[in-house]
């Protein structure tokens, strides 16, 4: 709750307004999140992975349970 004070502040006009602009913004990307991710499978997994760490969403920590030719294929697509 904090966290939404500090988007919207404490007023309920000012909090409305906070989770309209919220909303939009999941929203408005809903379909580029659905279309990256509905539908992993094994054959596209390695590259969503890839696409998850070159757009910074994961770090190599994240990395550490792959094995060593995996996270360079990773690290390198």
């Amino acid at each position: 709750m904090k966290a939404f004070y500090k988007i919207g502040g404490r007023g309920i006009r000012r909090s409305k307004e906070a989770y309209h602009k919220i909303f939009k913004a999941v929203y408005g990307k809903d379909y580029a999140i659905r279309r990256r991710y509905d539908g992993l499978t094994g054959g596209r997994y390695l590259v969503i992975v890839s696409n998850i760490f070159m757009d910074v969403y994961i770090d190599e920590k994240d990395l550490e349970s792959f094995r060593p030719e995996i996270k360079e294929i990773i690290k390198n697509f």
